[in-house]
């Protein structure tokens, strides 16, 4: 049995052991862009793990590309993480005042209880703010000076890997949209973003099968996915890569490649090298994997929506919405009043967004004649949509069926 499930098994403990001792390293892209999310402490505790692998580390073309491509737009993305945390507590601020106003208008509560409530949580809040303020000022000017990148490139010095040949990137296009079609790991959950970018799990894939059977070595893969199209999931646990991936990395490359996410990757590292696990760089790599992960809390509040004019056949005007922590994409759900004759047409434009916005992607329809959805999803990898107002002006044609349709009606706010 153990000889038939190679891919499966190892023949034995020496064998086990191999892939530490004398395989290849590789990793994605979102592993590296994740460095600058950390605080210090975990950046150097990754950083001391990969580097422990230095002439045995290699990172596919595709990662590298996506991390080149990412990277300055990561670094602004983290930067801006104070400003919102400082948003936060002005609204904080703001609402402990409605409520300390509230409070104060029973009249059977004494004053001073107020008074005591907003000076003490007012105190809590101004020393949040200077520590944030703190932490931000000691925050690396990463697009200035680059410590981490410096770190990077020594490390990865001749270890990219090749782009595919022109013949072989045409049949590797070919296989990822049959496999996308046909839900073969890995990738196939990506099928909402543009063009081929919705291949490069798989493009990764493919270039680290291609490494390992060039170097008849053993390989780590050190990923930051959490999907299913990755990880085998039973009653809401992982449990280990998706078998059909090791199975195919072993028939492919006659090699086995293992798959770690990067939590998992610093304590076996760690243990290795005789050191104890930095519990605390474990616990914020996993805080940083979870936010990547969907929420299912509700994360659009809808703040207004203005009609300029609306009748039978036309309806135009602007929805303001605010969303409540980053998030890759949402959609907001707008509304006709009065309902128009049929289902209309819908022209939709974003006006106003919190600072910086990531490039994105902007969509929106309407299946009925009393509502509207507008979705807005980031097009840049790894980068959220930041938290705060968004304000779109939509205009909705029907199919007028009389000239009455078309007359104005007075602007109004739902």
């Amino acid at each position: 049995m153990r000889q038939i499930y190679q891919w499966y098994f190892w023949q034995s403990e020496e064998q086990a052991r191999d892939p530490w001792d004398n395989g290849i390293l590789t990793v994605d892209a979102n592993v590296l862009l994740d460095l600058y999310r950390y605080h210090e402490g975990t950046r150097e505790e990754l950083l001391t793990c990969l580097e422990s692998f230095r002439g045995r580390i290699w990172i596919s073309r595709q990662a590298a590309d996506e991390f080149i491509r990412n990277r300055a737009k990561v670094i602004l993305s983290a930067s801006t993480e104070y400003g919102s945390a400082k948003k936060q507590l002005e609204r904080l601020s703001t609402e402990l005042s409605k409520i300390l106003d509230d409070l104060k208008a029973c009249r059977t509560i004494d004053s001073m209880i107020c008074d005591t409530l907003g000076e003490d949580v007012g105190k809590a809040i101004h020393e949040a703010r200077s520590k944030i303020e703190e932490i931000e000022s000691r925050h690396p000017p990463f697009l200035e000076t680059d410590p981490v990148l410096a770190r990077l490139l020594s490390l990865f010095e001749g270890r990219v890997g090749e782009p595919f040949a022109e013949d072989d990137l045409a049949k590797a296009i070919k296989e990822g949209e049959e496999r996308k079609r046909d839900q073969v790991p890995p990738g196939y959950l990506d099928k909402e973003k543009n063009g081929t970018r919705s291949l490069g799990d798989f493009f990764l894939w493919r270039q680290v099968l291609n490494n390992a059977k060039k170097e008849a070595k053993s390989m780590i893969l050190v990923t930051s996915e959490r999907k299913e199209d990755w990880w085998e999931k039973h009653s809401g646990k992982t449990i280990g890569p998706r078998q059909e991936l090791q199975r195919e990395a072993y028939e492919y490359s006659g090699q086995k490649v293992l798959i770690y996410q990067t939590t998992r990757f610093v304590e076996i590292v760690s243990q290795r090298m005789g050191r104890a696990v930095n519990d605390a760089a474990v616990d914020e790599i996993r805080a940083v994997d979870e936010a990547r992960r969907p929420d299912t809390s509700p994360i659009v509040r809808v703040v207004s929506q203005e009609i300029h004019r609306c009748g039978l056949a036309v309806s135009d005007g602007t929805l303001t919405v605010e969303i409540l922590r980053p998030a890759y994409k949402f959609t907001a759900t707008g509304h006709f009043e009065p309902i128009l004759n049929s289902s209309p047409a819908l022209n939709i434009r974003l006006i106003e967004s919190p600072d910086p916005m990531p490039g994105y992607r902007m969509s929106a329809g309407t299946g009925t004649r009393h509502d509207f959805n507008v979705h807005l999803k980031s097009d840049d990898y790894g980068v959220f949509l930041p938290p705060g107002l968004y304000k779109f002006s939509y205009t909705a044609r029907a199919v007028a069926t009389s000239v009455d349709d078309e007359e104005p009606v007075d602007a109004q706010e739902i």
